[in-house]
């Protein structure tokens, strides 16, 4: 998204552009500063930020992108075309509404990104010598093979957890870790505020022994 919105900067083009930005808070708006300056400079662009957890005071749009959202920023017509990036569930999510909206699917565009999804969707319940994982929210107790990241052992068990990288560099999986003990790969996507609650990245967290997961 920034690579195209610099493109039309550095080319001085006059294509309208609106940016919905969804956001967990609106400290997580990365590129914020290039973001606000490119608004200054390019008359047709308009971003549009949408925290799903706003702070107090805040008088913009808020909660998930819905149709209402885009009816009431866009207008909607038949020449505006679509490019989508984020969590997939969050893809499929706007892609819905878009669809419901009478968007054809030549004008919707994804970005994906990441590593592969674990090939074999197949249930574990069984204990293993590794320990087991309690995913809260989910209400299922799975074994923990060796070796795999607490997001592989989420996808294995059907249990969806958004994710982005898959590399510890987004945060978008960010989880809260209810109990037990997890060793991380790297840190970069977490946010300090996040650590102290007890957030890990399950894309790059493996548990040492039983744990269990908000998720």
């Amino acid at each position: 998204m920034m690579s195209m919105l610099r493109y039309i900067d550095d080319l001085c083009l006059d294509t309208p552009v609106t940016l919905f930005y969804s956001v967990r808070e609106q400290n997580d708006v990365i590129f914020e500063r290039e973001i606000e300056s490119l608004q200054e400079r390019l008359r047709n662009f308009r971003p549009i930020i949408i925290p799903t957890m706003p702070d107090a005071g805040w008088t913009g749009p808020s909660g998930r992108l819905s149709q209402e959202m885009l009816v009431e920023q866009l207008g909607m017509n038949s020449e505006q075309t679509f490019f989508l990036c984020g969590p997939e569930p969050f893809m499929n999510h706007v892609d819905s509404i878009l669809g419901s909206l009478g968007v054809s699917k030549s004008r919707i565009l994804r970005e994906v990104f990441g590593g592969k999804r674990v090939a074999t969707p197949t249930v574990i319940e069984s204990s293993t010598p590794m320990g087991a994982i309690e995913f809260a929210k989910s209400d299922r107790i799975c074994a923990l093979p060796q070796g795999r990241t607490l997001l592989e052992v989420a996808e294995v068990n059907g249990i969806n957890i958004p994710y982005g990288c898959r590399q510890g560099q987004c945060g978008i999986c960010a989880t809260r870790l209810l109990s037990g003990q997890v060793k991380m790969d790297r840190e970069d996507g977490l946010q300090p505020g996040l650590r102290s609650q007890g957030y890990v990245l399950p894309c790059v967290a493996r548990a040492d022994g039983n744990i269990r997961l908000d998720a």
